[in-house]
């Protein structure tokens, strides 16, 4: 098993989305920023094959990983990272092809290919659409934390069922169905005082309520990538100098 990914500092969300080629009202770009793939935004119904949006990060930031969630974009769109310290994108744009795969795409950057610049873009052309419009959910950008161990073997996976059950007086329930949702508890032994420090970090970057990006294997990220969010808080527990042992427990965000 290889060692986890995590990204959640979500530089996408933070930032200020500029323009957009096109969109539709109803979805506009800045759903790309809300905390659930069930909004999204439209292109324009039969707009410009060539879409994109553009967002100002407000300081240069750290971009060597980007989540599409929930599109609707064809096996034949080339998708694109577009950096820049100009937000008129005129010189210097540093490209980065982002891989397709469907409804959810999750691509890092690889080695020597990350980012650093003021201005974001996502860029997508396919003048085949089979779609009238182009639409995507949440983005999710920024630098990943790969943590220093592995996941022990003894982790557990499941479903958790948050749907409302109300008995009637003589005794009848009624009740709302909700989605399953898949849930992990993911224990680690030996973690670095650098994770440790980490996980402080990151529990306040998103607490229990912000999304971020779960990766259980970098070379498989299409099918090993998960949009989750804490349970709770756990803190790393202290064994003895650079060894920390940690319990990370999330549930899937829909």
């Amino acid at each position: 098993m290889s060692k986890p990914r995590i990204i959640y500092d979500n530089v996408w969300r933070t930032g200020t989305i500029l323009s957009a080629n096109s969109e539709n009202p109803q979805f506009p770009a800045t759903d790309t920023q809300a905390d659930t793939p069930s909004l999204f935004w439209r292109s324009a119904n039969n707009s410009n094959a060539n879409e994109s949006i553009t967002i100002d990060l407000l300081t240069a930031k750290n971009v060597d990983f980007v989540a599409l969630l929930n599109h609707n974009l064809g096996e034949n769109a080339v998708i694109k990272w577009r950096a820049c310290e100009d937000a008129n994108f005129s010189s210097n744009v540093t490209e980065s092809t982002i891989t397709h795969s469907p409804t959810n795409i999750y691509h890092f950057f690889g080695a020597n290919n990350s980012t650093a610049n003021r201005y974001g873009q996502i860029s997508i052309s396919d003048n085949n659409a089979s779609t009238a419009y182009f639409q995507i959910g949440a983005i999710v950008a920024g630098s990943y934390w790969e943590l220093s161990r592995e996941i022990m073997r003894q982790f557990t996976m499941g479903k958790i069922d948050v749907s409302e059950i109300e008995p009637s007086q003589s005794l009848v329930e009624y009740g709302q169905p909700r989605p399953r949702r898949r849930v992990w508890s993911l224990p680690f032994i030996g973690l670095s005082d650098t994770d440790s420090d980490t996980i402080v970090s990151f529990f306040d970057t998103v607490g229990v309520t912000y999304g971020f990006i779960l990766c259980f294997d970098a070379n498989s990220a299409s099918l090993q990538s998960y949009f989750v969010r804490n349970l709770d808080l756990q803190e790393p527990q202290y064994n003895f100098y650079n060894a920390w042992d940690w319990t990370l427990r999330v549930v899937e965000k829909l």
